[in-house]
């Protein structure tokens, strides 16, 4: 164990010993503006290729075009004209009705209710 503990230091005290001559890393002139311009490069290319393309243009359009019509429906077809939803029988009433006609449900009951 110790033979191993002592190959240990021996090996961190050379790693060491490996840095004390060094000096510090220069970069070469005009290291930032250089990268700089290649990241400005880069972003302008994605911008002007990919995302602004006339085809990308027109169907973000037809798509926003789309969503607000399909909005304009449901606000006339639930807001304006909320009554004719509620005279209309869901399916399971009329499921109930079919198969089960004498049971009574919410529905049969406030028929009986508002007829005199």
């Amino acid at each position: 164990m110790k033979k191993i503990d002592k190959h240990i230091e021996e090996q961190v005290e050379k790693t060491l010993q490996a840095f004390d001559g060094m000096e510090r890393a220069q970069p070469k002139p005009f290291l930032y503006t250089r990268l700089q311009a290649r990241l400005e490069n880069k972003a302008g290319k994605v911008i002007r290729g990919g995302i602004l393309s006339p085809a990308f243009q027109r169907l973000a359009l037809i798509m926003v075009m789309m969503i607000v019509v399909f909005n304009i429906y449901t606000a006339a077809r639930f807001f304006i004209n909320p009554g004719s939803a509620e005279t209309i029988p869901s399916s399971e009433q009329l499921f109930v009705e079919e198969y089960y006609p004498s049971t009574p449900t919410l529905y049969n009951i406030s028929q009986v209710n508002t007829n005199p």
